[in-house]
């Protein structure tokens, strides 16, 4: 989880300034070395003798909760992404690693040169969505088109985000953003798939191809997939525990 912050760090420039659209994740470059002097901190803080075992209310307490990510919010099985609750599914280029949160999908290579963003744009029209999100993140648009995405209503968007520093001076290495708003369901989705301009030929292909697969998940396998959970095997005494797959 820190490392993926460097990813972000890579793509923001040097002093962490990021679009908008990844500002759930402000100062990347910090927050990863947050992670490792807050876990080194609690360590060091824990005062064994001030520990407890309270073994048969935590038992209790543990009886059927989730193991693991729940798969109705989203999970990553053969190179696709599904999500039962939302019913879409979509490709993942090969290789890439997924962070799946409550408010965005995101993809990245290990070389950390490349990044796509999954998320919603709360509004009603895909008009409404493209205006929105050419001022939100002060693209500068390249190329504009109504498209298709499997029958869907879409709208994609070539654009450039020159960033700009602390002190209001341009970064040295703009970003070029392929966008992808799609209306499904009532809602609006929104791909992003950004990387330096230099590099943006390289990936683009992973974009075009991950965001023109977006399509309603019908598989009933997948759509009824149940969380593993954890299940007590006897009192609390003398049992034990183990995991239950839904399937």
């Amino acid at each position: 989880m820190a490392g993926f912050f460097n990813t972000l760090k890579r793509l923001s420039g040097g002093d962490g300034a990021l679009p908008t659209f990844l500002s759930t994740h402000p100062d990347p470059g910090d927050r990863n070395r947050r992670v490792g002097e807050l876990a080194t901190q609690a360590q060091q803080n824990m005062d064994p003798s001030q520990l407890k075992v309270n073994r048969d209310s935590y038992l209790r307490m543990i009886d059927g909760i989730v193991h693991g990510e729940d798969p109705r919010q989203g999970f990553v099985e053969n190179g696709m992404f599904y999500h039962p609750e939302l019913k879409f599914q979509f490709s993942i280029p090969q290789a890439w690693k997924t962070l799946n949160t409550p408010s965005q999908v995101q993809m990245a290579p290990d070389n950390g040169k490349a990044l796509m963003v999954l998320g919603l744009e709360n509004v009603k029209t895909l008009q409404e969505a493209r205006d929105k999100v050419i001022k939100d993140n002060g693209l500068q648009v390249i190329e504009s088109s109504s498209i298709q995405v499997n029958g869907l209503p879409a709208i994609a968007l070539l654009s450039d985000l020159v960033q700009q520093n602390q002190q209001g001076g341009q970064q040295s290495a703009p970003l070029r953003v392929l966008t992808y708003l799609i209306q499904y369901n009532n809602l609006i989705y929104k791909f992003h798939g950004l990387s330096t301009q230099a590099d943006f030929n390289t990936y683009f292909t992973n974009f075009q191809t991950t965001m023109r697969s977006f399509r309603a998940l019908t598989d009933a396998a997948k759509l009824n997939r149940k969380p593993t959970t954890i299940k007590n095997k006897g009192s609390c005494q003398n049992g034990y525990f183990t995991t239950a797959s839904g399937g």
